[in-house]
This record gives C-alpha cells, sequence and structure tokens, in this order.
C-alpha cells in the first residue's frame, strides 16, 4: 500500500540546510553493502500498469502522464512521485525481458542523476528504498557485477540518509513510514548491526500513543489504519527472514490492529471508503494479515467508528460516530456489497483529484445517507446494534440540522441472517418543544412549502441500474449477472441520478449513478421505508 506522505515537505530554511548536508553526506558514501539474504517482495504492481509503463502512460496525481518523450528523469513536474520507484513492483509483475530492461534502464538512470543525494526527501526515500529492496531480484537480474554494486551502493546510502533525516520530520504516521523502512533496510542489509539498534529503539519509541489499547490509529482514516499496519508487519517479517526476534512492543500493536481492519472489509477485500479512505490496497491487505498471523475476528464492536454487519454473502458497514475535525460528513451513511461485488458505496475521496473534488468528496451528499441542505456536522451521533430472531438491526441517527431546522435523524436497517435483504426505515422529526418552534421557523422561511430532503444511495460503477414500470422499484444488476431489487413505500420521490466513483490510481472520477429519494418535511415526524432484496439466484 502506498502510504498518504507528502511529497514535497515545507522545510524550513534550517531543516533544508540539514537536509541537504544529510544527504551530500550518505550520497558519497562508497561502502556497498550486501544482502544477508535475498529479499522477497511483500507484495507485487499490478501488470496492468506495467503495461501502460510499457507503452509510456503513467498515472501520476490523479493524471495520465506520458513521460516517453524524453527521458523519464526530464519530467520535473512529477519528479517526486516518480522517484518513489511505486512503478518498480508494477514491471515486476508484468515481470518479461523487455519491462526488466524498462526498470533497468530507468534505475540506472536515476542512480547516475540522483543517486549521491541530490532532491532526496526522507518521505520519498523511505518509499524508493523499500521497493529497491522488495523487486532487488528483478532488477538485478542479468547486470554486470559494476550495475550490482552501484545498485547496492544506492541502497546504503538511501539507509544512511534516513538514519540522519527522520529526525527533520514531526512526530506522526509518516516519521513512522520513514523509520519502518530504515528497519527493513537494517534487517536486510549486511553491516548494518549498529543502525539497526538505533533503528528499532526510534521505531518503538514513535510508536508509543500512536495505537490506541483497541488497536486504532489516531484519526478514523481507514487507509492510515492499514498503511501502518502493513507497514508493522513488514518490518516484523523483516526482522523473522534475517532471524532477529520481533519486539514484542511491535507484536502487541500488530495483534491488536488486525482485528480492527478486519472490521473496516468488504467481502472484495477492500476498506470501507469514508473518511478519507478508497478503499485501500486489498492485496497488499491481504498479504499483510496473512503475514501476521493474527487470526483474531473483528468482532460486533465498532472499529474506528464503523459498525460491520456479516450476513451470508452480505458485507453492511456503516458510519456510526461523529467525523474528526478534517474528515468526512458520513455519519449514519452505510455500504452494502454483495460477494466479491461492491453494490451500495460512498463517492471517495477526492483528494487525489485536486481540491474541488477533495471538498465534493467530504461532503454529506458524497455518501450513501440522508441530506438536507449542504450536509450535516454533527454534535452527537447514536448507535445501537441489536441481534433479531432473524438477523441483525443497526440503530443510527445523528442531530446535525437539530440547530437549523429542529429535526433529528435516525434510521433503521435490518439486514436478515442470510445476507438476502435489508429493510429499513428513516425518520425525520423533532424531539422536544424547542425541537418543534425551530422546526416552525424552518417552515416559514420557506414560504410552508416544506424542508427539502434527498436520501442517497451511491451505486458502484460496475452496478447497472434497470429502471421497473413501477415507479417505487428499480432493480440494480451486479458485474456476476445478480439482481437485485430496491424498493421504497412511496413517500418519496426516486430517480436515478449521475454520480462519481473516485479511486487512487485513477486517472480521473468514474461516472457511475446514484438512486435518490427526494421530498420534503412538512410535520414534526416524517418516515419512509424501503428495502433491498435479492431478486434472482
Amino acid at each position: 500500500m502506498r502510504p498518504r506522505v507528502t511529497a514535497t515537505p515545507a522545510w524550513t530554511a534550517r531543516q533544508d540546510i540539514l537536509n541537504r548536508f544529510y544527504a551530500r553526506r550518505a550520497g558519497g558514501s562508497r561502502i556497498a553493502p550486501s544482502f544477508a539474504r535475498p529479499p522477497e517482495p511483500f507484495v507485487m504492481g499490478e501488470a496492468e500498469r506495467g503495461r501502460h509503463l510499457m507503452a509510456g502512460r503513467f498515472v501520476l496525481d490523479g493524471r495520465l502522464v506520458d513521460v516517453l518523450g524524453a527521458a523519464i528523469w526530464d519530467n520535473a513536474m512529477y519528479a517526486a512521485p516518480l522517484q518513489r520507484f511505486d512503478w518498480l513492483g508494477d514491471l515486476a509483475a508484468l515481470g518479461d525481458d523487455a519491462a526488466r530492461r524498462r526498470a533497468q534502464g530507468w534505475v540506472w538512470e536515476w542512480i547516475d542523476r540522483y543517486g549521491k543525494g541530490a532532491g532526496w526527501t526522507p518521505q520519498t526515500a523511505a518509499a524508493r528504498l523499500v521497493n529497491m529492496l522488495h523487486h532487488a531480484a528483478f532488477a538485478l537480474q542479468g547486470m554486470s557485477d559494476a550495475a550490482q554494486r552501484g545498485y547496492m551502493q544506492a541502497l546504503g546510502r538511501q539507509a544512511r540518509y534516513l538514519s540522519r533525516s527522520w529526525a527533520l520530520l514531526p512526530e506522526g504516521v509518516e516519521r513512522i513510514y520513514v523509520l519502518a523502512a530504515l528497519n527493513m533496510a537494517a534487517s536486510d542489509l549486511v553491516g548494518m548491526d549498529r543502525l539497526r539498534a538505533k533503528a528499532e529503539a526510534l521505531l518503538l519509541r514513535d510508536l508509543t500513543g500512536k495505537i490506541s489499547p483497541e488497536g486504532e490509529v489516531q484519526g478514523r482514516n481507514p487507509d492510515d489504519q492499514a498503511g501502518l499496519f502493513i507497514q508493522l508487519v513488514l518490518v516484523a517479517t523483516h526482522r523473522r527472514a534475517g532471524g532477529a526476534a520481533v519486539p514484542s512492543k511491535l507484536q502487541v500493536a500488530i495483534a491488536s490492529m488486525a482485528p480492527v481492519l478486519r472490521g473496516l472489509r468488504h467481502a472484495d477485500g477492500s476498506l470501507v471508503r469514508m473518511q478519507g479512505s478508497n478503499g485501500g490496497h486489498p492485496a497488499a491487505l491481504d498479504a499483510a494479515l496473512s503475514l501476521s498471523e493474527v487470526k483474531t475476528p473483528a468482532g460486533t464492536r465498532l472499529h474506528m467508528g464503523f459498525a460491520r454487519i456479516n450476513a451470508g454473502r452480505m458485507v453492511v458497514i456503516a458510519d456510526a460516530a461523529a467525523a474528526p475535525a478534517s474528515g468526512h460528513a458520513s455519519a449514519t451513511a452505510i455500504e452494502v456489497s454483495v460477494g466479491r461485488r461492491p453494490l451500495l458505496t460512498s463517492c471517495g475521496d477526492g483528494a487525489p483529484f485536486g481540491r474541488d473534488w477533495l471538498q465534493a468528496g467530504r461532503a454529506t451528499a458524497s455518501h450513501s445517507t440522508m441530506v438536507i441542505d449542504a450536509g450535516s456536522r454533527p454534535a452527537d451521533v447514536m448507535f445501537a446494534r441489536t441481534a433479531l430472531d432473524g438477523g441483525t438491526r443497526l440503530e443510527l441517527g445523528h442531530d446535525g440540522w437539530r440547530a437549523a431546522h429542529g429535526l433529528v435523524y435516525a434510521r433503521q436497517i435490518d439486514v436478515d441472517l442470510a445476507g438476502r435483504a435489508v429493510v429499513a426505515e428513516e425518520m425525520l422529526m423533532t424531539i422536544s418543544p424547542e425541537d418543534q418552534t425551530r422546526f416552525d421557523r424552518a417552515m416559514v422561511l420557506t414560504g410552508g412549502r416544506g424542508v427539502d430532503f434527498a436520501l442517497r444511495f451511491h451505486l458502484h460503477p460496475d452496478v447497472s441500474v434497470l429502471p421497473q414500470d413501477d415507479a417505487t422499484q428499480v432493480n440494480f444488476v451486479l458485474k456476476n449477472g445478480e439482481v437485485w431489487t430496491f424498493s421504497h413505500d412511496g413517500q418519496a420521490r426516486l430517480t436515478v441520478e449521475p454520480s462519481v466513483f473516485m479511486e487512487n490510481g485513477a486517472a480521473s472520477p468514474r461516472n457511475t449513478h446514484q438512486v435518490v429519494l427526494s421530498g420534503r418535511v412538512m410535520s414534526y415526524a416524517t418516515r419512509m421505508r424501503w428495502a433491498l432484496g435479492r431478486a434472482t439466484g
């Protein structure tokens, strides 16, 4: 998984001078360490991306970029993402001789231009170091002794650079990623004994306070949880492979984080797409969970504020907690997947596509939940989970529109044990005389027209929508041909509208659809019901 890091740090003048000094000092080293053992790739990249690379097409910062018109390292605009070497895993996944020659050419040109420290930053160097370690066997095959020495020398230089430059970063997840890379290099490379002890001590110190006793990282972003977990598992895996013991503090952190991640995943392995997540990297997380050897299941408690129901082939995940200060307005939103097929989803995090998409992705309207006005920022979010004779009930609610409209929102979602049906009730209501006064004021402001609402259900791009003759029903066709029927009680108007699906690595947001139940609140209590059931198979 590619950690979320800042490509170009906002250095102070002193930090910039120190960073350049550390890079030049490390870059002047002539020592070429050897491998204590041939490292294995933790997870391959994607062969399809490798084929695009062979054609000169990169997806960088959410844009499709042609970099073959000039040497790859002449592309100054995208120097930072290119220098992470994420492309090395994609070419390794393609794996043929042509891909190897392309990778070798790019690597050795980078060594010639930048291998002595020019333009290095801790975050980029850490990502590059890990990629070069994991895919060394692919990159080194068939190369001369001199070229192999240059590769190993570059590994040693970057490790020595990180052993000093980590201190330039503020305490937090980015610094842990850098220290994790340093630990991996210290485990894999011969002659790093003194560095190994230092790297371990620094990492364990920085982990203090970053993971709660429940195994959750600060904030509510599932991608952050997965990214840190993967880095810690990598450190432990590299240590075991080198014959070193895994520190107990590291083992405890990994053991506590694994069940949390299981509580955030759909059946296809993707993470819930809320609070900054775009689904993560399922293959990398699968590998990390396997390597961790932690078998503890998710259980039924909330994980990072998310509730999860697993019924038959269906998984329902709901946001059951308030958002952090910079989080997404997704309280009470749900996502639904069936087997390995996503059905109801969220638009996702727009950060890869610029500021406007970033703001759009954070809005309530980008999630499968109720929307009034521009959205909601509730002070109080309600949640309860109840076991029923034939399934599980989630009760969710918040007060995000109470101050402006006097309305409290609540939704009750029942999922049957077989995972073949979801039945839900949605409510907008006042619960006190003060609420009624606020609602009356809101009605006056609308001229008695009522308070507009829209209950949104965003669909995955692989889901086709088939309107029915009955205006209260619509069919969803999954990619495998399964048909699911969505119906409602007629208390709102059903429309099918455009939506988007944002994911990391894409050149732009993908077009998709959403089903919207819209209407107006005209009284102190408005209720509507809807259902989602399997129609075939």
